[in-house]
């Protein structure tokens, strides 16, 4: 652990004491001094403290990356009472012209909740006229609709399930980000898949670094998690970081180009503070993102650990952030 430093102070010291005519004694006595002061230091309280409060800090971050939201969505409506009503006004949305059918949309819109199971199956019509006005009506219905309507994004008529992903692009809130996960990992489209990573990408931003951190390490459709990888960069949130690292270790190239890119953007604003944390990650990561880790180290201790003994990187950066004096006089 000490001999790399050891040797390299004593080559310096030798040269220097035949020119300043100091016995080997002395320098042997010296050296001494130097191997029972580095001791002292890393035995020291304030040395262990040091990098053990790394390794929580990253245990706690670790901690904190969550489950994917719960896969519920709103109890589709029942018509109820008005069911005779927005049947009729459903069947104009067919038939009628210009204004009539601009009024039974309205008047559908009004209805709201109670209107979706209907609009839902018009949703489903061959014709593209009542398509589009029921999809026009879902959408000012709004939220309470998602549950008629996601299932349809999946269909195996092109049309609907355009009609629907166009829909939920529209409604989508935060509450239905579990279940249109759930909807887009089984989904056997690949325009369904498209369309809900897009729905996705309205509601998480990358100021929800919680979510989309919980997003990037639980979702297993490439597209999000490529998304999520873009905004966990974006995020400037070191809570992101454990879930990058796990990117990293997946067996397959994309995604662990995705946590190594992930990773490089977000350390840009990385501290010296950071550093004991840093470490801990990269003693828990593994290629690119391991790589990247390594350099951003690097920039901030301003030495390079993959070029020197592990404690040896861990002793001098400590002597630096904690201005100790070495070697010792």
């Amino acid at each position: 652990m000490k001999r790399g430093i050891l040797l390299a102070a004593a080559a310096v010291l030798t040269t220097t004491a035949v020119r300043a005519g100091v016995s080997q004694q002395e320098l042997d006595r010296y050296r001494e001094r130097m191997a029972q002061e580095r001791a002292r230091i890393e035995g020291s309280a304030g040395y262990k403290k040091y990098w053990d409060d790394g390794r929580k800090q990253w245990q706690e971050l670790k901690t904190g990356t969550g489950q994917l939201p719960e896969a519920r969505l709103p109890d589709v409506p029942e018509p109820g009472a008005r069911a005779g009503e927005i049947a009729k006004l459903v069947e104009q949305l067919k038939t009628a012209k210009g204004a009539e059918k601009m009024e039974a949309r309205n008047a559908l819109s009004k209805i709201g909740p109670p209107a979706v199971k209907a609009l839902a199956e018009a949703l489903q019509s061959e014709d593209i006229a009542m398509r589009g006005s029921a999809a026009m009506v879902l959408r000012k219905v709004g939220a309470s609709a998602m549950g008629a309507v996601l299932p349809l994004t999946d269909v195996k008529n092109r049309q609907v399930r355009s009609s629907a992903i166009g829909v939920v692009q529209k409604i989508i809130k935060k509450d239905h980000v579990g279940a249109v996960v759930a909807k887009l990992e089984s989904a056997e489209h690949p325009d369904c898949r498209k369309g809900l990573v897009s729905a996705l990408k309205r509601v998480v931003s990358a100021r929800e670094a919680e979510l989309v951190a919980a997003l990037l390490m639980h979702a297993k459709d490439p597209a999000l998690r490529a998304e999520m990888a873009k905004l966990a960069a974006a995020s400037g949130s070191l809570k992101v970081m454990p879930a990058l690292v796990e990117l990293g270790k997946a067996s397959d190239q994309i995604s662990q180009r995705l946590g190594a890119y992930g990773a490089q953007v977000l350390l840009q604003r990385a501290q010296r503070g950071h550093i004991p944390l840093l470490y801990a990650a990269f003693n828990d990561s593994s290629g690119m993102a391991k790589t990247v880790i390594a350099a951003t180290l690097q920039r901030l201790a301003g030495r390079n650990p993959a070029k020197e003994a592990v404690n040896e990187f861990l002793f001098m950066v400590y002597v630096r952030q904690n201005n100790v004096r070495w070697p010792p006089r």
